[in-house]
């Protein structure tokens, strides 16, 4: 995201966003109900058929209803949900601008969307108003969905390619866009090995006949000649990942996964609609589905540490003591509702 944005809006060494800091000193004299929703823009509206809206509402409505790991996570989807016209189940409102540091995706994501439906009431050029435009687009018809599911380990693999694959077709919706979310993509592709991609037996957006395929892709050697390394791909064979297949990276190798989390396999010699019934493969998924991809825990713990550091202690040990009582308490006391106040530890 951040390098999208980059292309779109262009480098620079300020330690804030030029035209986010404009936005957040504007934005007592916004009028908040004076909002514009795509669907009043010709071009987006056409970018974003009929289908696409009706998913992505569909989408940020359930999941803007669950819990979420932090409270901006769910101003993104609500408003991802007001930009397509929708209504958030609490109802539309704006939360006051917040920081916007680089490092932080989540604010670039959220500021653009919030400026764009606010473009009439917020002075812009029209090179800001089509870069804001465009990296929307961006947002709700390619990344949000990705980005809330990018944490379920079990549907990684699998998600990942076609997430490669729709960043390829974006192409003909933003060359620029495509080209450099595509290199930089490109370059998390070590992880999608044999092994970690085994991840997707478990996974039921897989189609069953592509899961026959996965299992009788465990019979090919690892190191055949005739098996590409598609998980090392470089940017010149963009076409081999355009027509790739869970079933590509799957081969031998992936029989160690198994090994690893101590899974029994009698469940690949039948028909992988009957697997939800073999005993087995029930305690693999209760396994699996524990997993989680480490970036999010990891973004969580850089928040942590970036609102207590150096506060109340500078001794290390004593930091360290004060990231786990923090650590615990919130695990106890996840809101500040009463019930959870009064709940017996």
């Amino acid at each position: 995201m951040g390098s999208v944005f980059e292309e779109k809006f262009g480098s620079t060494s300020w330690p804030n966003i030029q035209l986010f800091k404009l936005f957040q000193d504007n934005c007592s004299k916004t009028d908040t109900v004076k909002f514009i929703p795509e669907v009043e823009n010709d071009y987006v509206s056409l970018i974003l058929c009929h289908d696409v809206q009706q998913r992505v509402l569909d989408f940020a409505l359930t999941h803007s209803k669950e819990k979420q790991f932090r409270e901006d996570y769910r101003e993104l989807l609500e408003l991802s949900l007001i930009f397509l016209g929708g209504i958030p189940h609490r109802g539309v409102s704006f939360r006051v601008p917040g920081a916007s540091h680089h490092a932080r995706w989540m604010s670039k994501a959220i500021y653009c969307l919030k400026i764009y439906i606010f473009r009439k009431q917020f002075h812009m050029t029209k090179t800001q108003e089509n870069a804001c435009r465009d990296t929307c687009i961006f947002i709700i018809s390619v990344y949000i969905e990705k980005w809330f599911r990018s944490y379920v380990a079990i549907e990684a693999p699998y998600q990942d390619i076609l997430f490669i694959q729709c960043l390829i077709n974006y192409e003909n919706i933003d060359k620029q866009i495509s080209n450099v979310a595509m290199k930089k993509c490109c370059g998390h592709l070590w992880y999608l090995n044999p092994e970690a991609a085994a991840f997707s037996f478990s996974d039921s957006n897989i189609p069953l006949p592509m899961k026959i395929k996965m299992v009788d892709s465990l019979k090919i050697e690892d190191g055949n000649e005739n098996i590409i390394k598609r998980y090392i791909t470089p940017m010149n064979n963009l076409t081999l990942l355009k027509i790739s297949q869970i079933s590509d990276f799957i081969n031998s190798s992936s029989m160690k996964f198994f090994e690893r989390f101590n899974i029994a396999i009698d469940f690949l010699n039948q028909n992988p609609e009957e697997w939800y019934k073999n005993v087995n493969y029930q305690k693999s998924m209760s396994v699996l589905n524990q997993v989680k991809v480490v970036n999010d825990a990891t973004e969580r713990g850089v928040k942590l540490i970036t609102d207590f550091n150096d506060k109340i202690t500078k001794d290390e040990e004593q930091k360290q003591f004060l990231m786990q009582t923090v650590y615990d308490y919130r695990h106890k006391y996840p809101d500040t509702k009463r019930s959870a106040l009064s709940k017996h530890i």
